[in-house]
């Protein structure tokens, strides 16, 4: 199955680029975006598994439709995103992420703030902490604290729901509501 899902991997980013060229990528998106899924469900990687994507070790749990299959099938996550943000670090800052899932930014954001900074990242999902930490471990990355908390712009109870059948996403919800 892995083998199988790197050539599919390779076979569609040749077919986006050569989209992108041809000047066709608004036709050919939403179709490859229909067709995505039901692939990775039939060939992606079942479990947790420790992949490699822009230079790091993360673990990801296969299940994961959202981000493991874009780090699986991309080799990253919100690449422009992460990079804007690490654009303005510098080493020896202080970096939050919070919903850090499996540590994409976190992991990121330490290299650049380097051994002399420090990274937060909050997690509260106890699954997705747990890679988090493997990943943080993976990549002997001592300036990241991981904190299995939820954040929140008030002090309150609150509960916390984990999406059914989705690996990768949760919501809170205050006890008011």
């Amino acid at each position: 199955k892995n083998f199988l899902f790197g050539r599919l991997r390779r076979l569609s980013l040749g077919a986006a680029d050569f989209a992108k060229k041809a000047g066709f990528y608004p036709f050919y998106k939403p179709i490859y975006e229909t067709l995505r899924r039901p692939f990775y469900e039939l060939l992606c990687p079942r479990g947790i598994q420790c992949i490699e994507a822009e230079g790091m070790q993360i673990y990801v749990d296969g299940r994961d439709y959202v981000i493991a299959s874009d780090l699986i099938t991309y080799g990253s996550y919100e690449k422009e995103e992460s990079d804007f943000v690490c654009k303005y670090l510098e080493p020896g800052m202080v970096f939050a992420d919070v919903g850090a899932n499996v540590g994409c930014f976190s992991l990121k954001a330490a290299r650049k703030v380097g051994a002399g900074g420090r990274v937060y990242a909050f997690e509260p999902d106890p699954h997705n902490f747990d890679l988090l930490s493997r990943s943080i471990r993976a990549n002997h990355l001592s300036q990241v604290i991981p904190v299995p908390k939820l954040v929140s712009n008030q002090t309150t109870d609150c509960r916390f729901f984990l999406s059914p059948g989705v690996v990768s996403s949760a919501d809170w919800f205050s006890k008011w509501i």
